[in-house]
C-alpha cells in the first residue's frame, strides 16, 4: 500500500503545477520609440554599411598605448569590479525567488528522554520512569502553493533585476572604455601643449637675455625690458599650467585603470600619432537605441516592475501553505524502523488578507507607479 503522505503530495505538486501557469501581472508592451525608424537617407545621399554597429573598441581603436590602457582598466578598474559583482548579488537573488517555487524537503531525527517522578499522574503510588523516544523522517515546511502567483511574480522580477544588472555593468564597460579613451587623448593634447609651451618659455628666455644684454650696453629702455620680463613670466606660467594639468590627467588615468600606468605612457603620450578611426556613417536605423546597454539595463527594470505589479495583486488573494512529514517512530532506538513504527502528518493552512490598514492597497499604487 503506498504511504498516505507521498500520496497527497504528489497531489499537491500536480494542483500546484495547474493552477499556477498563470499570473496576475499585466501584459508588458514595450514603448514606441519617439524617433522615426530611419535617417532620412535622400538628404544626406549615403547609405549605412551593416557592419559598423558591430565594430568591436580593438577595431576602433588601433593605438597600442590607447589599446593597453583599455586592456589595464577592463582588469582592474574598481567601479567594473563593483558592477561584476552587483551582477553575481542579482543572480544569487534570482535562484531565491525562483527556489520559493519549489518545496524545502528536509530529513530529520531526534531523540526525546524524559524522567517523572512516581505518582506524577496518579494518585496510586508509582514509582519514577524513564521515558525514550526516537524519531526519523523526512518533511516538508511550509511550502506556499502559489495559486495566484505571486512567487512567479517575485520570481520573475528578479529575473529581470538579474538581466537588468547584467546590461548596467555592459553599460559601465562601455563607459569605462570611453573614460579611458578620452582621458589618453586630453593627457597627449596637454602633453604637447606642455612641450609647446615650455619651447615658448625658452624662446621668451632668450629673447629676454638679448634685450637684458641691450639694456646692460645702453642700447635698450627700462620699458623694452619690463616687456621682456612680462612674457617670460607668462611663459612659465603656461608651463606651471600644463605641468599642473599633466600631473591631473595621469592621476585620472590611473584612478580609471585601476592601477600604476606603464611607463610607456608619457614617451608616446602625443596627438601626432596618426589617429585612426572608423568614421561612423549617417543612415543608422533608430532601432540601434534599443541595442544601448543602459536602454536594455531600462527596460529589464521596466519589465521587472511590472512583474512587481503582479506579485502586489496576489496580495490580496488567499496565502496557501502545506506542511507535510512522514517517518517512523519508537521508544526504542532499534525498532526505530519495524514494522508499525510509520507515523506521518499532514498541516495544510489557508491565510486570507481581512484588514492590513491599507498596506496592500498602497503597495499596489507604489507598483503601478
Amino acid at each position: 500500500m503506498s504511504n498516505p503522505v507521498w500520496s497527497l503530495s504528489a497531489s499537491a505538486v500536480v494542483v500546484t503545477a495547474l493552477l499556477t501557469g498563470c499570473t496576475l501581472q499585466p501584459d508588458y508592451h514595450r514603448p514606441a520609440l519617439p524617433v522615426v525608424n530611419r535617417w532620412d537617407q535622400s538628404a544626406s545621399g549615403q547609405q549605412s554599411t551593416p557592419s559598423v554597429v558591430d565594430t568591436g573598441w580593438q577595431n576602433f581603436f588601433t593605438d597600442p598605448e590607447m589599446r593597453q590602457l583599455i586592456n589595464l582598466a577592463l582588469i582592474n578598474n574598481r567601479d567594473l569590479k563593483v558592477a561584476a559583482l552587483n551582477v553575481e548579488t542579482a543572480r544569487a537573488r534570482y535562484q531565491i525567488d525562483r527556489a520559493a517555487l519549489l518545496p524545502t524537503v528536509d530529513a530529520t531525527a531526534s531523540q526525546t528522554s524524559a524522567h517523572l517522578p512516581g505518582g506524577l499522574y496518579s494518585t496510586q503510588s508509582t514509582g519514577p520512569a524513564t521515558y525514550h523516544q526516537y524519531e526519523g523522517g523526512v518533511g516538508i515546511t511550509s511550502w506556499e502553493l502559489d495559486f495566484f502567483g505571486k512567487l512567479r511574480s517575485l520570481k520573475d522580477e528578479g529575473l529581470e533585476s538579474y538581466l537588468s544588472s547584467a546590461a548596467t555593468q555592459q553599460a559601465t564597460q562601455i563607459s569605462l572604455i570611453s573614460e579611458v579613451a578620452t582621458g589618453y587623448l586630453t593627457l597627449c593634447s596637454d602633453n604637447d601643449m606642455l612641450k609647446l609651451a615650455e619651447q615658448t618659455m625658452q624662446s621668451q628666455q632668450g629673447s629676454y637675455d638679448l634685450t637684458k644684454r641691450s639694456y646692460d650696453l645702453g642700447a635698450g629702455t627700462s620699458q623694452d625690458l619690463a616687456q621682456a620680463e612680462t612674457t617670460v613670466r607668462a611663459a612659465q606660467a603656461d608651463v606651471a599650467k600644463y605641468t599642473r594639468q599633466v600631473k591631473q590627467d595621469l592621476n585620472a588615468l590611473t584612478l580609471l585603470v585601476g592601477t600604476a600606468l606603464p611607463a610607456s605612457v608619457m614617451q608616446n603620450a602625443k596627438l601626432d600619432n596618426n589617429w585612426q578611426f572608423p568614421a561612423t556613417p549617417v543612415g543608422l536605423p533608430s532601432d540601434l537605441l534599443a541595442r544601448r546597454p543602459d536602454i536594455i539595463a531600462a527596460e529589464h527594470t521596466l519589465k521587472a516592475a511590472n512583474a512587481n505589479i503582479g506579485a502586489a495583486r496576489a496580495a490580496f488573494f488567499p496565502s496557501i501553505s502545506l506542511t507535510t512529514s512522514g517517518g517512523s517512530a519508537s521508544s526504542s532506538l532499534d525498532h526505530l524502523f519495524s514494522a508499525g513504527s510509520a507515523n506521518w502528518s499532514f498541516v495544510p493552512s489557508v491565510s486570507v488578507p481581512i484588514f492590513d490598514g491599507g498596506v496592500n492597497r498602497a503597495n499596489l499604487d507604489i507598483a503601478n507607479v
